[in-house]
């Protein structure tokens, strides 16, 4: 399965990561992989998507996401999330001011891309 791919939407794209079903050492793996794939792109220029349904996170996957988050800052213009249980969201919300993020959460995935797409949409509208 690939876990981090372009999602295409008439001139639009988003970065789509698959956090989905991985427990460690696989997700601190994808963490590293995605920073390398998302640190080619221009500084806040990235629509990023990133899928946690079923992620088993302990305290070294919230350092590793954390980093992750931190690090990949400077590149990302919007972010949206899903896939995070109910249980999780507080922490959610504490990794995203620790590292002064907004990343929107969402329940779904087709609500998480379509707000990316309409981001890019109004974006794109203000330049012209």
């Amino acid at each position: 399965m690939e876990r981090i791919k372009v999602l295409s939407n008439k001139n639009q794209s988003i970065l789509y990561i698959d956090f989905s079903n991985l427990a460690s050492p696989d997700m601190k793996e994808l963490f590293k992989k995605a920073n390398r794939v998302i640190s080619n792109y221009e500084h806040h220029s990235l629509y990023l998507l990133t899928n946690f349904t079923n992620a088993k996170f302990n305290s070294q996957e919230m350092i590793s996401a954390t980093e992750y988050a931190a690090a990949n800052r400077d590149y990302v213009k919007a972010s949206a999330v899903f896939g995070i249980p109910l249980s999780s969201i507080k922490m959610f919300e504490h990794l995203c001011k620790k590292v002064e993020r907004d990343i929107k959460l969402f329940e779904t995935e087709e609500e998480a891309k379509a707000w990316l797409f309409q981001c890019q949409f109004e974006a794109t509208s203000e330049k012209k």
